[in-house]
């Protein structure tokens, strides 16, 4: 650079030059590349998609009310006693109902049959709507009604069967959704 430029940069200050030290000369390590037959070099690996298991398919449904549970086949046939007296008194009987059991089974998904619009009804006893994948969050015992479709959400039978509590709150929604009250 030139001196004036440093004077003016650097005003009154001392400046001090250096002189450059020569550096050792770098040699190049040399590579000696042997002849490869040619290949043909294999297509790229293109990763699949992450698909979810496949869900089960549900059994054919021949009624408007379906009715899913998630008991022991030993307890339920206990349960299915108290379940005929609760729809008894809804002017229902197990045979005019659908009822699906879905203890050990892999992933349900309930989306196709309910859009089919035979399923009027959907009272699940203690299996959540995400286990069928219905990607909805309900309160329990507090009917609703979506795309046509009335659910109910309430205890396991097993758990409802013994509290008086529990069984006033599963009438009084049961009454709101089947006799209009």
């Amino acid at each position: 650079m030139d001196k004036a430029f440093y004077q003016t940069l650097y005003q009154n200050e001392t400046l001090y030059q250096i002189e450059a030290r020569p550096q050792p000369a770098v040699v190049a390590p040399v590579v000696v590349v042997a002849a490869q037959p040619k290949t043909t070099q294999p297509p790229p690996i293109v990763a699949a998609p992450i698909v979810a298991p496949p869900a089960a398919l549900l059994p054919v449904l021949n009624h408007q009310v379906l009715i899913v549970v998630d008991e022991d086949p030993e307890r339920f046939e206990l349960d299915k006693i108290y379940l005929a007296k609760i729809l008894q008194a809804i002017n229902l009987n197990l045979d005019g109902v659908d009822l699906l059991n879905i203890y050990g089974s892999e992933q349900l998904d309930f989306r196709p049959t309910l859009n089919t619009k035979k399923v009027h009804h959907l009272i699940s006893f203690g299996v959540p709507f995400l286990r069928i994948n219905l990607d909805f969050m309900m309160n329990v015992y507090d009917p609703k009604r979506i795309k046509g479709v009335n659910f109910l959400f309430a205890d396991r039978l097993s758990v409802i069967e013994p509290d008086g509590t529990l069984r006033r709150q599963l009438w009084a929604a049961l009454k709101s959704v089947f006799l209009g009250k």
